[in-house]
């Protein structure tokens, strides 16, 4: 089986890694490929060499419970954001160490498994065609359903395109984006493409400066910012 996740972002990797730890003798995967649009993986997270985030950052301890039980798994540590409550956390480091651990922890398993994981940056999916098949399989319940495969047409920043040939495919990408980028063939449902170009793409509008002292001047004139 191959599977094909569009997005690089920490979305993308967290799907990558998740099917592989689930690759199992009734699922066996023989390629998974992640294609990322921008010239380097991380999506909408990034993070400077002293450890800054200029991107996503926070961990809510209340609601993000899925990313805390990740954090443990990976052995990633997380640390009480300066000055905020304890219920507000980021990654020691950095949150493009979660990225790195969850890259370095898919090249890994996929070794073990024999299974082609690739990572494709700078690779724009424009174009998804479901390519349905003649030929038939029967399930467990003997019921025969048609083959069909999902073919991605990809352009390239550095020039040049391509088609990846998949089983199933993973949107990892904010789906307005998805919607609005990507032209389906068969088209979606206008019902479900209004619902996805009218998803927010959260704090899409902001942006983040960040601003290196020699010490927390702050703290001594009794202000945390918040």
């Amino acid at each position: 089986m191959n599977v094909a996740v569009v997005g690089g972002g920490i979305s993308g990797f967290v799907a990558g890694y998740t099917l592989l730890c689930n690759n199992r003798a009734n699922i066996i995967f023989r390629k998974i490929t992640i294609i990322e649009a921008n010239n380097r993986v991380g999506g909408r997270a990034l993070t400077t060499f002293s450890g800054i985030d200029l991107g996503g950052s926070w961990v809510w301890a209340d609601s993000f419970v899925k990313t805390l039980e990740l954090a443990k798994e990976l052995n990633i540590p997380l640390m009480d954001h300066p000055g905020g409550s304890k219920n507000e956390k980021r990654f020691q480091g950095g949150i493009q160490i979660l990225l790195s651990t969850l890259q370095n922890k898919s090249v890994n398993l996929a070794k073990l498994a024999n299974v082609d994981f690739e990572v494709l940056e700078g690779a724009q999916v424009k174009q998804v065609d479901l390519i349905k098949s003649t030929d038939t399989k029967e399930d467990k319940s003997h019921c025969k359903m048609a083959r069909s495969k999902v073919q991605l047409h990809v352009n390239y920043l550095q020039g040049g395109t391509s088609i990846i040939d998949s089983d199933y495919v993973l949107m990892a990408v904010p789906p307005r984006l998805a919607a609005l980028n990507i032209s389906w063939n068969p088209k979606i449902k206008k019902s479900m493409a209004d619902v996805m170009v009218s998803q927010n793409i959260w704090m899409s509008s902001m942006g983040k400066i960040a601003f290196v002292y020699s010490e927390p001047w702050w703290q001594s004139v009794g202000t945390d910012f918040n």
